[in-house]
């Protein structure tokens, strides 16, 4: 399998993070590059989880307000410029820019989305006095099936590439939504016995991941990347006499 269709959904909370530099020319250094993405992440972030009506209900019911969000991104893009600092180019161009901010991006909302989002949202909540983090796995699986369509489809939607392709498979955000169900049953019988009974805010994090990284390759086996793709995607249900019509031929 390709790389491309491998990077397809790592992490179930797909968020690119638009390339913020509009001159094709543009180079800098990664240090002054990381420094320009973290001024504008939060509220690239946090507008696209707002926007989304399903995430703005459940970050209302843990009070997560705009304002709320935007303080608590740094800390996730603090830990991913740290997981990938070291394989960022020394100097970015526009091209390096637009591929490490999708990645960047990915990792920031997938971080942010796991610890607030999917996890027990009265232990996760900021400001909840709640010591316990654990929620069994079977109520994770549960809230992470009723997000997983609409973020990880979101995030496929805001890749350009992507989108064509599906587009071209007449695959639009409500049919994505419908067809990604699919895929997370699959990943979750092929990891439910490997997950542990409880999560917390940590395993669930590594956990969303895999499960995001499954659902995503196994989505795009079907409708992206396999030679089927084409004759995988939806497709209208042929009248009797046109069945008829083709079996006659």
């Amino acid at each position: 399998m390709s790389n491309k269709s491998k990077s397809l959904g790592l992490g179930v909370m797909l968020l690119p993070l638009p390339l913020f530099a509009s001159s094709p020319t543009m180079e800098m250094t990664k240090d002054d590059w990381l420094s320009k993405l973290k001024d504008v992440a939060p509220t690239v972030i946090c507008k696209g989880f707002l926007e989304e009506p399903s995430l703005k209900k459940r970050m209302d019911e843990l009070k997560i307000d705009n304002e709320k969000c935007m303080s608590l991104i740094p800390a996730s893009f603090d830990k991913c410029q740290k997981q990938y600092y070291s394989s960022l180019p020394a100097n970015m161009n526009a091209q390096s820019a637009a591929t490490w901010g999708h990645t960047l991006g990915e990792c920031i909302g997938t971080d942010f989305a796991t610890k607030y989002l999917v996890p027990n949202s009265q232990s996760n909540a900021p400001g909840s006095s709640s010591s316990s983090g654990d929620i069994p796995k079977d109520q994770w699986l549960s809230q992470l099936k009723s997000l997983a369509p609409t973020m990880i489809c979101n995030g496929f939607f805001e890749d350009e590439s992507i989108k064509k392709k599906l587009q071209d498979r007449g695959i639009d955000n409500a049919k994505c939504v419908t067809l990604i169900p699919a895929s997370f049953d699959k990943c979750q019988n092929e990891f439910y016995s490997n997950l542990p009974g409880t999560l917390n805010a940590e395993n669930a994090n590594t956990w969303g991941h895999k499960m995001g990284e499954c659902i995503g390759t196994d989505f795009a086996k079907q409708y992206l990347v396999s030679s089927e793709a084409k004759s995988n995607a939806p497709q209208k249900s042929s009248s009797p006499s046109e069945a008829s019509s083709k079996d006659n031929q």
